[in-house]
């Protein structure tokens, strides 16, 4: 039987008969169900690192930006109790379901398969342990279904980040069937996922071998230029190499204005009628901090349109255009070319990305200097071959990107297929068994 054929099988399977829940969100469930609140079938947070834990002690911190839905999505830091985070606490076990209890809105929630040895968790998250009533990779691919992620949301109060009080949480209802067969649909969905993720985990190799290739196209354009015959000279500078014999080297505070962001004193605010957008460093510079109130008018450490906003704090390096006039603070850098036709210093400073990442200092933000971004050694050449070079980029890139749009849209719908299996299997929507 083909995988269409065994999908269309089991969308008409389903369970004799259903009951109301009368749950709006999740409707009706197989009649031979049971549904509680989750207090009276798991415990939640049950035990935390203490203020006497050695300052010494070495663990692998998991905060709300590490986790997806249902995945890691960045590595855990490694530090020791002294310097870590004072929400550092949560000790997990393995088969515990982590869940975010702040900024719902991310989904953030994974399931730890294999004994997670030296993981410590935010307390920005509920840590779930399932007892014997149910199984608990079950109650992890039910906390996935569309049904409980929108429970959760919808409870959640406040708007920059929302988040849901740890025993409302728990009084959530959860539904599932006898043991047995909550191992039958672990077992179903184990399959089907790791297919589904084994496809996915190839669309992102692609992407990653996409995006190498894009910062290798923009590095060579805008340290060698087009010309493959061009004679070379060295640049004195190791991470630019040899350039072409034509193209002088210059420090950026010589060829642009460099304006480094500093965070306002609670004096510096004015009504949102009289100030500016506030922006914080951080990968899509979309954080405006405090929300609620703008930077002042006469502040100078501000952007203008167009200008290029460099990261100098984690992620370093990460580049955006401003789209208006903005504050900005401490972990941005704004900067706008007097000797580099614009889009091209902007294609320069993506090149220099690596090199400003070696530069970095700090363990718990990594970050660069203000001298190290003004003296920051770039390519300068022709204000004619900065815009040939420009236009031969925006060509190339955009092809690029076109294809890492399509092939994101595909592990997007791969994605989203299945969260709605999850969800069918664990609501009794299919009959799995």
């Amino acid at each position: 039987m083909s995988n269409n054929t065994q999908s269309h099988s089991l969308k008409n399977k389903k369970y004799p008969a259903y009951k109301p829940t009368g749950i709006e969100w999740l409707g009706d469930i197989p009649d031979r169900w049971q549904i509680k609140r989750l207090k009276f079938v798991a415990l939640s947070n049950t035990s935390s690192l203490t203020e006497n834990t050695p300052e010494e002690f070495r663990f692998k911190y998991l905060d709300i930006g590490n986790v997806g839905t249902g995945f890691i999505i960045a590595e855990p830091e490694e530090m020791e109790f002294d310097n870590a985070p004072s929400r550092a606490r949560r000790i997990v076990t393995q088969h515990d379901t982590i869940i975010s209890t702040v900024r719902t809105y991310l989904k953030a929630i994974y399931y730890f398969e294999e004994n997670p040895h030296d993981i410590i968790v935010s307390t920005g998250f509920a840590v779930i342990r399932p007892g014997n009533a149910l199984h608990s990779k079950y109650f992890y691919y039910l906390s996935l279904s569309v049904s409980f992620i929108d429970s959760i949301v919808s409870n959640s109060y406040g708007v920059s980040y929302p988040a849901i009080n740890e025993s409302f949480l728990m009084t959530l209802p959860v539904w599932y069937p006898k043991y047995d067969e909550q191992k039958q649909i672990v077992e179903f969905l184990d399959r089907k996922t790791a297919l589904i993720d084994d496809v996915v985990a190839k669309k992102q190799r692609l992407i990653k071998l996409l995006k190498e290739k894009r910062q290798a196209l923009i590095t060579h354009a805008v340290t060698k230029g087009l010309d493959s015959n061009a004679k070379l000279k060295p640049s004195g500078i190791d991470w630019l190499g040899d350039i072409p014999e034509g193209w002088e080297v210059k420090a950026l505070k010589y060829s642009a204005i460099v304006t480094m962001g500093q965070s306002p004193d609670s004096d510096d605010y004015e009504h949102k009628e009289n100030g500016l957008p506030f922006l914080q460093g951080n990968a899509e510079f979309t954080t405006m901090y405090p929300t609620a109130r703008l930077w002042c008018q006469t502040a100078n450490k501000r952007c203008r349109k167009d200008d290029i906003l460099l990261s100098v704090r984690a992620p370093v390096g990460a580049i955006n255009i401003a789209d208006q006039e903005y504050g900005i603070g401490r972990g941005l850098c704004a900067i706008c070319g007097t000797a580099y036709h614009q889009p091209f210093l902007t294609y320069l400073l993506k090149a220099s990305n690596e090199h400003l990442n070696v530069l970095a200092t700090g363990s718990t933000f990594t970050a660069v200097s203000v001298d190290d971004v003004k003296s920051l050694g770039l390519a300068l050449p022709s204000y004619t071959e900065q815009e040939v070079i420009t236009d031969f980029l925006d060509r190339n890139t955009e092809k690029i990107d076109d294809i890492v749009s399509k092939v994101k849209s595909q592990v997007w719908k791969l994605r989203e297929y299945r969260q709605t299996l999850i969800t069918n299997a664990v609501t009794g929507k299919i009959k799995i068994t």
